[in-house]
């Protein structure tokens, strides 16, 4: 397996481009795979100089529906028209900040008007490829503070968040966007789920 992180808030490389917000892009024997996809289209112009062709992603996972994970979904079609998006179906609600009194919108806003045909709401666990799973989270909100939902502005439960989990000969590689269930809630999670592995590597954005 091989992971190379086309977008996140630091570099090394001073021909990336730096911004809140994650995409992984994780090459596996069984399929290429884009994690997340930042904020803008930045992730397409870091994987162009990075050479990684993003049109060879077999699917497009997003692990929630925040802003800085789900906003270049608009600008996908220009670099691969053909990969399954993989994502809750509660990831496309109105999602919010607050700061002080105001709220601040950080959901998908415009992105997914000509994705439809290639939605893959995820509800519960699947299996898309051999020994590649993508795990659905219980909703909590145990860690919530200043996020919040829908039209009504209710608490985060984060019921839109998805984890992918990748089986290899050592055990198991946890990929988590922003881990807002807790990261060791997580791992307790695909511990459960699989009883027989061990977590081996946890790869993502904030870890809580």
């Amino acid at each position: 397996m091989k992971i190379t992180a086309i977008l996140e808030n630091s570099k090394l490389d001073t021909k990336l481009t730096t911004k809140h917000g994650l995409s992984l892009y994780i090459e596996t024997e069984q399929m290429n795979i884009i994690f997340d996809l930042g904020p803008n289209h930045s992730y397409i112009k870091n994987a162009q100089a990075l050479g990684i062709d993003l049109n060879k992603s077999n699917a497009v996972i997003i692990s929630h529906g925040h802003s800085d994970h789900i906003g270049g979904l608009r600008y996908l079609d220009e670099v691969n028209k053909h990969a399954p998006i993989y994502l809750s179906s509660n990831a496309l609600e109105s999602h919010w900040l607050k700061i002080g009194p105001y709220y601040h919108h950080v959901g998908a806003k415009n992105t997914i008007e000509n994705y439809d045909n290639r939605m893959k709401f995820v509800d519960d666990d699947i299996e898309v490829s051999k020994g590649i799973h993508i795990i659905h989270l219980e909703p909590t909100n145990e860690y919530t503070k200043n996020l919040y939902k829908g039209d009504k502005k209710e608490l985060d439960d984060f019921n839109h968040e998805i984890v992918l989990v990748i089986e290899n000969k050592n055990g198991l590689v946890l990929f988590s966007g922003c881990s807002h269930h807790g990261i060791v809630n997580i791992t307790k999670t695909i511990t459960e789920k699989f009883p027989n592995k061990n977590i081996n590597a946890v790869i993502g954005g904030r870890i809580k």
